[in-house]
């Protein structure tokens, strides 16, 4: 078979040092990238040594072509002849000592110095495969290329930005690792100082430039863009990101001044992607969690929270009544479950998707219950001891916390605590198999319910509790509950009304453990202050009428305690009942 030949045109990168950037070989279609690759060392008299070659496309450096791959292949496009692997003795000042390292050229010089700090200053290949911390150099690079006097080394300050590459770097240079003090300065400048910063987005299509004083952090600075670019999304979505060889995020609340940035520095903000995994209809025990509030919840939940007050829903009239728009709600959910950040500026889809999460639990919270709870008052505003699971109990604390805070909003948006109960009631009960019950064609009757007993209970439970927390806004939902406390008939925490019924359970989160624990004091103290003038009013008034005792009952209803660990009753109905489990 006559196979013939043809020119092709290989260019040659820079740390190559010959009088053309490109050389013309005659290959044929049987020719490998292996081949193109001994041609070229041959055609130019290359001395390797202990680097190593490959090829690429010109246009996309980062992505060498397999040896075996057939160069027909590429006839059309451009390729480069470049060095994979440059090999350079580097003395390690601090250390005294000289490595040799094998560094990618196309890899930027932060990006090489976090190399070597990870692989504790001693000589070895670099890799691409390995991920490199992001971390603030605390070392600086200098390249020597006069090394005959090596009593008087000297050479210039290697750029975190720029590649070796870039510098021409060739296997008789030196690289001298000393520590850096470009941070040093920095320290030194005064917090008010400002630094010019460049933020692009490719998923925006914009470019901001900035001012910001060093002491702002990378989470403010994107706050700043994104509010700027006038975009509604969530900044948890995004980070900012410095190019080091790869693209490396900088963390949120560090400070500008802890990197070594460039005048101007010139930032990414890019999509923070997470593993993609089914965030609806699957156990919540299960789901990534988070702090919201003091309480660890699902962090699907404080996401779809932020993104209702990114848009002022709680203000939005027949919020979670009206529903959203059924294309925008799959796209969302495909998005969340998929990983990648979402933007939506419909109030009621949002509200809607929230909704539908409880509604879609494998065992929705309250589908347990019967509808004999509602014949008793007192339990069902104790609703947290008829939960099974430490986790149907956080659930449910945070959903009525979220509730209060729109029916606070009741004369604007039209959502009393009765209409919340008939609309997410139903979502409550049940089965997440069971068919959908229409309740939003008419909120203004619970008429349309009667014969539906789980229905009945789910909305009247949303109902009370939310009229409850409106009435009593001390009694917040959301309190921590510690389980296995020993506790005495005066400790607080086996008070019925400190919400825990004497369960009561730190947070995984130690950092909140402050803040809970001043919080627990104050409610602590308000309830003495209470029962102090209670007993005080008792004393000073001894013709009590029937008001007065009816208002003192419902005053102390809930704060008797039982001898079992569960709630106790007395006090407030002439009673006394404990549960124990």
């Amino acid at each position: 078979m006559n196979i013939s030949g043809y020119a092709t045109k290989i260019y040659l990168d820079n740390t190559i040092n010959t009088h053309e950037n490109f050389v013309t070989l005659t290959v044929n279609q049987t020719t490998t990238v292996e081949d193109i690759i001994k041609l070229i060392i041959q055609t130019t008299n290359l001395d390797t040594g202990n680097d190593e070659y490959g090829v690429c496309l010109k246009n996309n450096t980062n992505i060498m072509l397999n040896t075996d791959s057939k160069v027909i292949n590429f006839q059309d496009k451009p390729l480069l002849f470049r060095r994979t692997i440059l090999t350079l003795p580097v003395i390690i000042e601090e250390k005294n000592r000289t490595e040799v390292f094998g560094f990618d050229p196309t890899v930027n010089i932060g990006h090489i110095i976090n190399f070597i700090q990870l692989n504790d200053f001693y000589g070895t290949i670099y890799d691409r495969n390995v991920v490199i911390p992001n971390k603030t150099p605390n070392y600086e690079l200098y390249l020597v290329t006069n090394t005959e006097n090596l009593e008087k080394l000297s050479g210039i300050k290697l750029e975190f930005l720029r590649t070796l590459a870039s510098y021409r770097c060739s296997s008789s240079d030196l690289l001298i690792l000393k520590e850096a003090t470009a941070k040093r300065g920095w320290d030194k400048l005064k917090n008010t100082e400002e630094i010019p910063v460049i933020i692009s987005c490719e998923d925006f299509n914009l470019q901001k430039a900035f001012k910001f004083p060093i002491s702002a952090t990378f989470g403010e600075v994107l706050e700043k863009f994104i509010e700027k670019c006038n975009i509604t999304v969530l900044t948890r979505f995004y980070g900012l990101y410095i190019d080091l060889g790869a693209d490396q995020l900088m963390e949120k609340d560090e400070p500008l001044s802890s990197f070594p940035l460039p005048t101007p520095a010139r930032l990414k903000c890019k999509p923070i992607l997470t593993t993609p995994r089914p965030l609806f209809g699957v156990d919540p025990s299960q789901l990534p969690m988070t702090m919201d509030m003091g309480i660890e919840v699902p962090e699907i939940l404080v996401i779809l929270k932020e993104m209702l007050y990114s848009v002022n829903a709680i203000t939005q009239e027949g919020i979670f009544r009206k529903a959203g728009v059924e294309s925008e709600m799959r796209t969302i959910v495909k998005k969340l479950n998929s990983g990648v950040p979402v933007q939506c500026d419909n109030p009621h889809t949002i509200a809607t998707i929230l909704k539908r999460w409880f509604k879609k639990l494998p065992k929705r919270l309250f589908s347990h219950l019967k509808s004999e709870i509602l014949k008793d008052t007192e339990r069902c505003l104790n609703i947290y001891d008829e939960l099974q699971s430490d986790i149907e109990i956080r659930l449910t604390k945070w959903l009525f916390e979220l509730l209060n805070e729109v029916a606070k909003e009741q004369e604007i948006n039209k959502m009393t605590a009765s209409n919340l109960g008939i609309v997410i009631g139903p979502g409550m009960v049940g089965s997440s198999k069971d068919k959908a019950v229409d309740v939003t064609s008419n909120i203004s009757t619970l008429s349309a319910f009667k014969g539906f007993d789980e229905t009945k209970v789910g909305v009247k439970l949303i109902t009370l509790n939310v009229e409850n927390h409106l009435n009593n806004p001390d009694q917040l939902p959301l309190r921590p509950v510690i389980q296995s406390y020993e506790s005495n008939d005066n400790d607080y925490f086996n008070s019925p009304s400190s919400g825990g019924g004497g369960s009561f359970q730190p947070p995984q989160n130690m950092l909140f453990m402050g803040a809970i624990a001043q919080q627990i004091l104050l409610q602590k103290k308000k309830l003495n202050k209470n029962d102090n003038n209670s007993n005080n009013n008792s004393n000073n008034n001894n013709n009590n009428n029937n008001t007065n005792n009816l208002k003192n009952n419902n005053n102390k209803r809930g704060r008797g305690r039982g001898a079992g660990r569960g709630r106790g009753r007395g006090a407030g109905r002439g009673r006394g009942r404990g549960r124990g489990r």
